[in-house]
């Protein structure tokens, strides 16, 4: 008993100098200190991405099995904040499988300078955000990469002549940048003949991302990009893969479209090999 009561006391002479530093404006060391819970009805304060406001926002480990797969991609961790500014809950809410836990456990390892309301510390809430990105990519991903953004860092060697075209994009001489990069997308898809799968997954990318990034005009517009991905797929080369077949022949009728994008794009790397 006296044990017990030993401890209890460590413990709240713990509290109360962790208390009287953050009350003060120092910072206690997180990885050490007890937990806290936030009380009922106690009022946190809600913030969006909380990324710009960490003191310390440790980089997550890239798991093995998630390189293995070639998972990649954002993935938003919700994250509350107690009073001395050490991250008291981490889940995360979206992003690929193998990428969560590796994710949460750098959330938890983040600290933050404590937020006060009338020079009182209060408990915070928001979102961390964290992109994993991978060296290289196939051509289905490249294809669909390239609807929304520069593809020219991840192009292979060869295509290095292309990398450079995208990389001396003048707007008062080359109009539009979309325009721009989709005229050189469209060169490497006619390089690619050489190789017919690549040709065909880079272009089938391209058409998936115009569906996601909503490139189309209207319902029929996106109906039309969905029927000529499963026309596609009629003339795919034999080495493409079947589960890549399947999946795309589904598009059109699917009850979760968005769901079944969304499972597709994670799914690139194993698919489009």
């Amino acid at each position: 008993m006296k044990r017990i009561s030993f401890v209890l006391l460590i413990a709240l002479a713990s509290f109360v100098l962790e208390s009287a530093a953050t009350a003060q404006g120092k910072r206690v060391d997180c990885s050490i200190v007890a937990k806290m819970i936030p009380p009922k009805n106690h009022r946190i304060v809600s913030f969006g991405v909380l990324n710009g406001r960490a003191e310390t926002l440790p980089k997550p480990m890239y798991p093995a099995a998630g390189r293995a797969v070639g998972a990649s991609g954002l993935v938003v961790v919700q994250i509350k904040i107690d009073p001395r500014g050490c991250v008291s809950e981490a889940n995360a809410v979206s992003g690929h499988p193998l990428l969560l836990k590796a994710s949460e456990d750098a959330a938890r390892s983040s600290t933050f300078v404590p937020t006060t309301l009338s020079d009182t510390p209060v408990w915070v809430s928001g979102i961390i955000t964290y992109n994993y990105i991978r060296d290289e990519f196939n051509w289905l991903e490249l294809g669909f990469r390239s609807t929304n953004e520069d593809i020219g860092d991840h192009l292979p060697s060869a295509f290095a002549v292309f990398k450079e075209q995208l990389a001396i994009y003048d707007p008062e001489r080359n109009g539009s940048r979309r325009e721009w990069n989709a005229k050189i997308y469209d060169q490497i898809a006619a390089e690619l003949a050489i190789a017919p799968k690549q040709q065909w997954l880079f272009s089938v990318g391209r058409k998936l991302g115009a569906v996601i990034t909503y490139d189309y005009k209207g319902i029929d517009g996106r109906t039309r990009l969905l029927n000529e991905i499963v026309e596609m797929t009629r003339t795919a080369p034999d080495s493409v893969s079947e589960q890549l077949l399947i999946r795309l022949r589904k598009l059109p009728t699917a009850k979760e479209l968005w769901t079944e994008l969304t499972e597709l794009k994670m799914r690139m790397y194993a698919l489009g090999s």
